[in-house]
């Protein structure tokens, strides 16, 4: 069964969703309503959760790690009922994630740096994942072809100051995105694969 931990970093207690990494644009939009309304402490809390999770579920050589963004609810309800006759390999996930990388740098804006440095050989052994349009416009499709999937692994040791700057850095940005940023923040929640890293850091801002 797939699984997206959301735990407090300083709790035993967790929450269990039969979801994957398609739930995240929901999550990222509960942070920060949290931020809004100034309950920085609880939207720091879920935060911390998710990027602690997200290691432990999709650990390398789990048996089971969560399904990437590219399956929604309807293929979790699917495979739990048995709807969908097509088996889904879990396995396929562990050890990757298209949604880590975001996570890092939400932290890194947030300046949670210590979490950051107890975890990062756990990071360093994820593989994250990512895919790069072409075209800016592109990001309002379900399916493009005009773009290349890009995957790397962290460096073994990281410069603070380089990771901040790069969590802030948005130059390039299309117009397009700034101009639609309302529809975005909403969008990525029916088009989850395209809440990349640029996107959220711009919702994020």
């Amino acid at each position: 069964m797939a699984r997206c931990w959301i735990q407090e970093s300083s709790a035993e207690a967790t929450s269990q969703t039969n979801w994957g990494e398609s739930a995240f644009p929901y999550i990222f939009n509960i942070i920060k309503f949290l931020e809004l309304g100034e309950e920085k402490a609880i939207s720091q809390s879920i935060l911390n959760g998710l990027f602690i999770g997200m290691l432990n579920e999709n650990a390398p050589r789990k048996e089971e790690g969560l399904l990437n963004l590219y399956y929604g609810i309807n293929d979790i309800f699917e495979r739990l009922f048995g709807i969908n006759p097509q088996t889904i390999d879990l396995k396929q996930f562990s050890g990757s994630s298209y949604i880590l990388g975001t996570l890092i740098l939400m932290l890194a804006r947030r300046d949670a740096r210590k979490i950051l440095e107890d975890n990062w050989r756990k990071v360093t052994h994820m593989n994250l994942h990512e895919f790069r349009l072409d075209r800016a416009e592109d990001v309002f499709t379900w399916l493009t072809k005009g773009g290349a999937n890009y995957s790397e692994f962290p460096k073994q040791t990281q410069s603070w100051a380089e990771l901040q700057k790069e969590a802030e850095n948005f130059e390039g940005t299309p117009d397009l995105f700034i101009e639609h940023l309302d529809l975005l923040r909403f969008f990525i929640i029916v088009c989850p694969h395209r809440a990349d890293k640029l996107i959220i850091g711009l919702l994020d801002r």
